[in-house]
């Protein structure tokens, strides 16, 4: 990628997330070499952190995933995937202003128990 590309994706991402970055870096730190130090952010705690990082996470994937870039996801072991995972992918999966993403995930079947909702 070269530096007009990196600065092109660099400020997409910043744009896209507003002073919220330091919630991405906090979970992502290499992130940190694409869009710098973040400003601390006010915290936030329960179900509010947890919506804030899923909106956070969705409009970071649709800066960075273009119809001349599209991201491919692949993740393996799903069976083993607790219920916050599945909905961070089902949220992702399901966006319908992100039409260039595409999720493959891998499942064991012979490893999911009656209760998987798989």
């Amino acid at each position: 990628m070269g530096p007009a590309t990196v600065l092109k994706v660099s400020l997409a991402i910043k744009q896209a997330v507003g002073g919220q970055g330091r919630v991405l870096t906090d979970v992502i730190p290499r992130l940190t070499h694409l869009i710098g130090e973040q400003p601390k952010v006010v915290n936030a705690n329960g179900i509010e952190a947890q919506n804030r990082l899923m909106f956070l996470l969705r409009m970071f994937l649709r800066s960075v995933s273009k119809a001349s870039s599209m991201v491919v996801m692949s993740m393996d072991d799903l069976q083993w995937a607790d219920g916050a995972s599945l909905d961070l992918i089902r949220m992702l999966v399901t966006d319908s202003e992100n039409d260039s993403f595409v999720f493959i995930g891998i499942a064991r079947d012979n490893e999911l128990s009656d209760i998987h909702p798989f």
